[in-house]
């Protein structure tokens, strides 16, 4: 099986194994809006990609609200959505915020 990775401009699930610091419980739905490197702790050579993630309500991604910013978290706590459920929140997500902001 091979194993979906997650990427900029995806939709995403909360693993079950997510720490309560990330303050999100597992299962809940999110939008990768960004992606950078950071180095891995104890090693400065070796690099590993985190996330910045919207919040959501329902099938809506919350842009807009300030005590329900985005996070950053580790990729190993994401599981991609994909199949007709992605193209249904993406679809959603062009109908709240317009063509150009959803890719």
């Amino acid at each position: 099986m091979v194993k979906k990775t997650v990427d900029v401009g995806d939709f995403a699930q909360v693993t079950k194994g997510v720490p309560p610091e990330f303050g999100v419980q597992g299962g809940t739905q999110v939008y990768v809006a960004g992606s950078t490197l950071t180095p891995h702790k104890g090693d400065g050579y070796n690099f590993r990609k985190i996330f910045v993630v919207a919040q959501m309500e329902g099938d809506h991604v919350i842009a807009d609200d300030e005590h329900r910013k985005g996070f950053l978290i580790d990729g190993k706590h994401l599981r991609k959505i994909s199949g007709k459920r992605a193209e249904k929140l993406k679809e959603q997500l062009q109908a709240d915020y317009g063509e150009n902001d959803a890719d």
